[in-house]
């Protein structure tokens, strides 16, 4: 599993916490004309507008050099959402240098860290977060994170289980852990998250893809087929979900269904030889029509040597040979389920 970087609404949330650091050190902030170049900043980073925002922080630094903590901090985000990771880094080293009890900046320098590779520095910068807030899920979530690139899982369970308790409503934390317990074969435990996730967000096909997969191991099938059916709907380019619904349809004899599935499978990876397979059986037996029983009469012994019927005349059942049990795979061993799992972390 790989780890993943933030997405917009993590990044989103972020900013959020920048503005905090901000407002949690009324000692430090703006005054006088440099309040104008500071809030004409912060508009303007709002509007994008990078590059402006960062001379107004410049200006507003410039007027007010003895109070830098706020124009270093608002530029040093400014520097992260731009990507200069490296000048970000510099600039959130001085901003913690300024005001080292403030827990906010601890957290974006950390993720700047995680992005250069340096995880366990990044580690440090989360934990101090935690001590300096505690009650933040932030830094927990981001140490999960780490912990799972690690492969320390049970030290990521940890990490997403408190995050859970400060934060009981976050979905995707909920998956986190999930996808923890799965790599930890606890998959009942993981069931339970996945469906918390789909409760508290029922538009995510990641949520149910991942539930799906575990009912699907445990042949839950009609489960599994809701799950996966939802998903698509949801997520109609992921060429897992067809490929697992059309083993499931085969399964329940509907092949019609399940060439449908796997063609749309083979649609979307056109490499994957084990869907044109399936393909090419279900497409021959379709061929060959539905299998009958054919009955043919047969007149017996007696009635050859008797000029007269002696009574009704008896059947003989000739039966075409039997198409044998359906040959797509359907029990899957562990590794071969995780291969199907839904990418790890949020989108």
């Amino acid at each position: 599993m790989k780890i993943f970087t933030l997405g917009e609404k993590n990044k989103l949330f972020l900013l959020i916490i920048i503005g905090l650091g901000l407002l949690i050190t009324p000692d430090l902030s703006p005054a006088g004309d440099a309040l104008f170049y500071f809030q004409q900043g912060l508009s303007l980073e709002k509007s994008g507008k990078y590059s402006e925002a960062l001379a107004a922080f410049d200006k507003a630094l410039e007027m007010d050099p003895d109070h830098p903590y706020p124009y270093i901090l608002a530029g040093a985000n400014i520097k992260f959402l731009q990507g200069d990771l490296s000048g970000a880094l510099v600039a959130f080293d001085k901003a913690i240098e300024l005001d080292p009890d403030n827990p906010y900046p601890y957290i974006i320098r950390g993720n700047i860290k995680v992005r250069l590779g340096l995880l366990n520095v990044a580690l440090a910068d989360f934990t101090r977060a935690t001590v300096l807030d505690p009650r933040n899920p932030v830094p927990y979530v981001l140490t999960g994170q780490i912990r799972v690139e690690q492969g320390s899982w049970q030290a990521a369970l940890i990490a997403y289980s408190r995050a859970i308790d400060l934060d009981p409503k976050n979905a995707i934390s909920y998956f986190n852990r999930g996808s923890v317990k799965v790599q930890l074969r606890d998959l009942k435990g993981a069931s339970i998250d996945f469906t918390q996730a789909v409760a508290l967000n029922p538009d995510d096909p990641v949520f149910y893809h991942a539930r799906g997969v575990i009912l699907f191991y445990h042949e839950d099938l009609p489960g599994a087929l809701k799950d996966f059916s939802r998903a698509a709907s949801l997520s109609p380019h992921n060429w897992v979900l067809y490929y697992l619904i059309g083993i499931i349809k085969e399964h329940q004899e509907d092949l019609p269904g399940a060439l449908a599935s796997y063609q749309k499978s083979l649609q979307l990876k056109a490499d994957h030889l084990e869907v044109s397979k399936r393909i090419e059986i279900i497409e021959k037996e379709l061929a060959e029509g539905p299998m009958v029983v054919q009955v043919l009469e047969d007149p017996g012994e007696d009635e050859e040597l008797s000029p007269s019927p002696k009574g009704p005349k008896k059947k003989a059942i000739t039966p075409k040979p039997s198409r044998p049990k359906r040959r797509g795979t359907l029990k899957m061993d562990f590794d071969e389920l995780i291969k199907y799992f839904p990418p790890f972390g949020p989108k």
